[in-house]
C-alpha cells in the first residue's frame, strides 16, 4: 500500500511540475504582454530545472515574473507569477523564498485560480516529504479555492455539482429520528448544492423542483425554485405542507430533482397529525380489534375500522409536550369512517383520538382532554 501510495504522489508531483514548467497560464484578462513575460520566463525556467540552486537562466526569470507581479498587479497573470514564483524557488530548495511568493499570493490574490494551483503545489511537496497531514489540509484548500471561483463548463449553471444534500425539517422531537412535519402546517427545508461532501457548489444557479410521492408510484409537485449566485449553493425553502398519509405508512417522500443536472435527493418525512384527544376509559369491556380493557390499560382509539386493512395492534406513537407513549391502535372511535389521516388530514369533528386511562393520565401526564400529537410507526 506504501509504495501505491508514493507512485501516486510521484505521479501527482510529476503532473504539477510539468505544469509549472510548461503549461501556459490561463488569462481571465487577456493581458497580452504580461502574458508573454511569462511565457519567456518559463522558457528560461525549463533550461535549467533540473540543476539544484538558482542559474543565471533562473534570475532572468525570476527578474520577469517578478516584473509582472509590480507592473500588472490588476491582472491574473500578477498572481500566476507569484506562483510560479513561489514554486520555482521551493522547488530549487529555496523553500523560506518559496513560503514567502505563496504567502504573497495567498494574501494579495485569495480568488485567484493560482491559488488553487499553488495549494496543488504545497500538497504536491508535503505528500513527496511524507507529511501526510499537511498534504491532506493542502488538497482541502485547494478544494475550496476551485470552489470559489466558476467553472469554466458548457453547463456551467450546474457548477460541477453532483448531489444534493437536505437539512430538516424537524418540527417534532421524533423518536426515531425522521426528519417530520405537522400535518397541514408549513415547514421548511434547507437544500445545500454539493460538488463533494465537503465542497459547496456555490456557482450553482439550476432549478430544483420538490415533490412528494403520491402513492401509487408517482409523484406531486409542490415547488420549484432556480438558485442564483447570492445563495452560493445553500438555500432554505419554506412554505412546504404536508397533510395526509397513505395506509398506516406515516412516511412521506419528498424528491429534489433538477434533470438538467442530473442532480437528484430524497428524504423520507415523518407526518404527525395535532389533534384533540379525550380519555376513552370502557373498563371491562372489550374493545374493536377483541381484547379486554384492564385497569389503566395503553391504546389508543381512531375513528376507522382497523380490521378491514388489518391495523389492529399497528404501533402508534402519541405526544403530550415532552411525555412520548408508543402504543398501538386497538378501537374504533371516536366516531365512524373518519380516516382523516388518509383524506383531509383533519378530524371531521372537533375530537381525533380517544386514549385508554393509563396513555392518558400514567404516559402522557393529562389531567384532562387537549390536543396531543400521533403518528404511526414501524
Amino acid at each position: 500500500m506504501r509504495n501505491i501510495g508514493l507512485t501516486v504522489t510521484a505521479a501527482l508531483f510529476g503532473f504539477l511540475l510539468a505544469f509549472s514548467g510548461i503549461a501556459r497560464s490561463q488569462s481571465l484578462t487577456n493581458s497580452s504582454e504580461a502574458q508573454q513575460l511569462i511565457d519567456q520566463a518559463l522558457q528560461l525556467w525549463n533550461q535549467s530545472k533540473r540543476i539544484a540552486g538558482l542559474q543565471n537562466t533562473d534570475l532572468e526569470a525570476k527578474a520577469l515574473l517578478e516584473k509582472v507581479a509590480a507592473e500588472y498587479p490588476k491582472t491574473e497573470q500578477a498572481a500566476d507569477a507569484l506562483r510560479h514564483l513561489a514554486f520555482g524557488h521551493y522547488f530549487k530548495g529555496l523553500r523560506k523564498e518559496g513560503e514567502s511568493y505563496y504567502d504573497r499570493l495567498f494574501r494579495d490574490y485569495p480568488s485567484s485560480r493560482a491559488c488553487f494551483y499553488a495549494y496543488m503545489d504545497l500538497g504536491g511537496f508535503m505528500a513527496q516529504e511524507g507529511n501526510t497531514a499537511e498534504a491532506a489540509r493542502y488538497y482541502r484548500l485547494a478544494a475550496d479555492a476551485q470552489n470559489e471561483n466558476p467553472p469554466a463548463s458548457t453547463l456551467a449553471n450546474c457548477d460541477n455539482a453532483h448531489y444534493y444534500s437536505v437539512g430538516g425539517p424537524n418540527v417534532v422531537s421524533d423518536p426515531q429520528g425522521y426528519p417530520n412535519c405537522i400535518s397541514g402546517q408549513p415547514f421548511s427545508v434547507v437544500v445545500k448544492v454539493r460538488r463533494s461532501m465537503d465542497v459547496i457548489a456555490k456557482y450553482y444557479t439550476g432549478t430544483v423542483i420538490v415533490s412528494v410521492n403520491n402513492g401509487s408510484g408517482g409523484k406531486i409537485e409542490l415547488t420549484r425554485y432556480t438558485f442564483t449566485t447570492a445563495d452560493k449553493g445553500v438555500h432554505e425553502i419554506t412554505g412546504l405542507r404536508l397533510t395526509i398519509i397513505f395506509g398506516t405508512t406515516s412516511l412521506r417522500v419528498l424528491y429534489f430533482d433538477d434533470n438538467t443536472c442530473n442532480i437528484h435527493a430524497q428524504i423520507n418525512v415523518a407526518v404527525w397529525f395535532n389533534v384533540f384527544a379525550n380519555r376513552e376509559g370502557l373498563v371491562c369491556r372489550t374493545v374493536t380489534c377483541g381484547s379486554h380493557v384492564d385497569d389503566r390499560d395503553h391504546f389508543v382509539a381512531l375513528p376507522d375500522d382497523p380490521r378491514p386493512s388489518a391495523s389492529c395492534g399497528h404501533g402508534v406513537y402519541v405526544r403530550n409536550g415532552v411525555y412520548l407513549e408508543t402504543t398501538t391502535w386497538e378501537d374504533l372511535g371516536p366516531r365512524f369512517d373518519d380516516p382523516y389521516w388518509n383524506t383531509t388530514g383533519s378530524p371531521s369533528d372537533t375530537v381525533g383520538i380517544d386514549l385508554a386511562d393509563g396513555t392518558f393520565w400514567d404516559s402522557l401526564h393529562m389531567t384532562d382532554n387537549g390536543y396531543v400529537l400521533w403518528r404511526f410507526y414501524h
